[in-house]
């Protein structure tokens, strides 16, 4: 079976979570995701400011969107860089094997569909954003 075709570990309770976050902070960034998730989740640096969080053992959909909320939640504190506080904003996306594919590859597009989602979303409902501003 090719590479991209073959089946991703961790049965019906596996999740990829996908976060995008500004790369002025991308060390930060990685150290802050690594102390959030669990030392049996596997982390990876996909490129540029993205970042993919593999987790298994969850009991559903519910679990893989909490952990993609607590994750959020943890990025949008300050950074404090030559001793100013930046902040940044992370948006995330969730698949879950095998709801969503069967694959890695297919994993990480439908995580990568739904973070461009929920990232246009933010900027449309964000007030006073000019109609130009918003995501495409």
């Amino acid at each position: 079976m090719p590479a991209h075709r073959r089946r991703v570990p961790g049965g019906p309770h596996y999740a990829t979570v996908r976060a995008s976050s500004s790369s002025v902070v991308r060390p930060d960034v990685a150290e802050r995701i690594n102390k959030t998730v669990r030392s049996t989740d596997a982390v990876a640096r996909l490129g540029g400011d993205e970042f993919a969080v593999v987790v298994e053992d969850l009991a559903g959909r519910g679990d893989a969107l909490q952990i993609a909320d607590t994750l959020e939640a943890v990025l949008s504190e300050p950074f404090v860089i030559e001793q100013l506080p930046i902040r940044i904003g992370a948006s995330s996306g969730v698949s879950l094997f095998p709801d969503d594919d069967e694959t890695a590859v297919g994993l990480l597009n439908t995580s990568d569909i739904r973070m461009y989602q929920a990232k246009r979303k933010k900027y449309e409902t964000k007030p006073g954003m000019a109609p130009q501003a918003k995501l495409l």
